[in-house]
């Protein structure tokens, strides 16, 4: 194993370019594998590390310290059905709201008896 993060995908071409060698005791891991759960995956790995290199080769407790941050922030963003776990800033908008919805919602004009109320889609200069 390489400090290089070692991809599924490039197993079979890494696996013929190191047949040739003498001492072929070759062990082929990746970090992740398609279709598998990411932590399963990781934990594979770990553990062929472990059996590989020894016990002093894998940090099981940042692993395990890891994987229960990561449970919780899943916890917890479960509980609070999928919303952000930061805080929202109400001070920005992130969309233009269309200008007649605008300036219906921040009419200040009365209703005149007799002209009625001035249109959200007119301007100063044509009144409609």
């Amino acid at each position: 194993m390489s400090d290089h993060t070692l991809r599924p995908a490039l197993k079979g071409p890494a696996i013929a370019s190191l047949k040739p060698a003498k001492n072929n005791n070759t062990v082929y891991t990746g970090t992740l594998e398609r279709g598998n759960n990411d932590i399963g995956a990781l934990s594979d790995c770990l553990r062929t590390a472990w059996a590989c290199l020894g016990g002093a080769a894998v940090d099981w407790a940042g692993f395990i310290s890891g994987y229960c941050a990561i449970q919780d922030k899943r916890s917890l963003s479960m509980l609070r059905g999928g919303l952000p776990l930061y805080q929202w800033d109400h001070r920005r908008e992130f969309w233009a709201k269309p200008r007649i919805g605008r300036l219906f919602c921040t009419q200040q004009h009365r209703v005149h008896e007799l002209l009625a109320k001035r249109r959200p889609d007119g301007t100063a200069e044509a009144v409609r």
